[in-house]
């Protein structure tokens, strides 16, 4: 869901400003026979621009490098995206806040002979959160985006939930899931995440695409002095690994050296992120 989709920026308990992560895994097709390392790294920042009356003026960027490193060739795909938007509070219902982004994003194989138009995606959210106490706030909204293969567009609910002092829940599905323990107050923290990211980059020269459903379930460590914090993530891949088009018309997946049908496989995922809390 690109950068909107940073989930992150619907918490309620933290803003975060900025973070950087690399993810990495080896991908095998189903007979075992071929396989591929993919690395993929993210960087994204934000700024939020707040007025007297608490409403803020959002302004986000996000990059993201796919690389994909198999037997008989490589390839790398990037994309860039900046959403910018406005949050605000209910004037008559001051449970009620609400966040709008819209978006542009370039993304694809950014190769010379680029065709610059067909890589522009443009998208928007919308999210509304009901504050129904400290501890426990709802999320609902919704999600559009002009991907390579068309329109995409996700209905949201989520919550997020204090349930303790030292456990809590955030959700926004079908998104992301997390369940976390603090083990150490003010210091560290372990938990279980489950990660849904669907994204597409336009292929140059051929005019076809590679379409990512990621799927995770994994377990995180993350430790965190003040705002700044580290983690480092672990689990299981359940979703599908980038798959090849050959124009926006296919319905079927072409598979090649780098792209084809793969079983579950392992993934690591560590980075840092400054937050500051709410």
């Amino acid at each position: 869901m690109c950068a909107l989709s940073t989930t992150n920026v619907f918490s309620q308990f933290y803003t975060e400003l900025f973070s950087a992560n690399q993810q990495i895994y080896r991908a095998s097709d189903k007979s075992g026979e071929d396989s591929v390392f993919t690395y993929n790294q993210f960087v994204n920042f934000m700024l939020p621009i707040v007025r007297k009356n608490q409403d803020a003026i959002i302004i986000r960027g996000g990059y993201e490098r796919l690389q994909s490193i198999g037997d008989n060739g490589c390839q790398t795909m990037s994309s860039l995206a900046l959403p910018i938007g406005y949050s605000w509070t209910s004037r008559k219902k001051p449970q009620w806040k609400y966040l709008a982004l819209a978006q542009a994003k370039v993304s694809g194989t950014w190769q010379q002979g680029t065709d610059w138009k067909n890589q522009m995606q443009y998208g928007g959210v919308f999210l509304a959160t009901k504050t129904l106490r400290p501890e426990l706030r709802w999320k609902m909204g919704v999600f559009v985006n002009r991907e390579a293969f068309g329109p995409f567009v996700i209905p949201l609910i989520g919550w997020d939930w204090k349930i303790n002092e030292r456990w809590k829940m955030i959700a926004l599905l079908p998104n992301m899931l997390k369940v976390e323990y603090t083990m150490i107050p003010d210091a560290v923290n372990v938990g279980f995440a489950y990660r849904s990211f669907t994204r597409s980059f336009f292929n140059t020269p051929d005019a076809g695409y590679v379409r990512y459903n990621e799927m995770q379930l994994k377990t995180y460590l993350e430790y965190h002095f003040k705002s700044y914090y580290t983690f480092v993530e672990g689990g299981y891949f359940i979703g599908r690994a980038p798959r090849y088009f050959s124009n926006a018309d296919a319905q079927t997946a072409t598979e090649n050296a780098l792209y084809f049908n793969t079983k579950p496989f392992f993934l690591l995922n560590f980075g840092v992120a400054l937050r500051l809390a709410n």
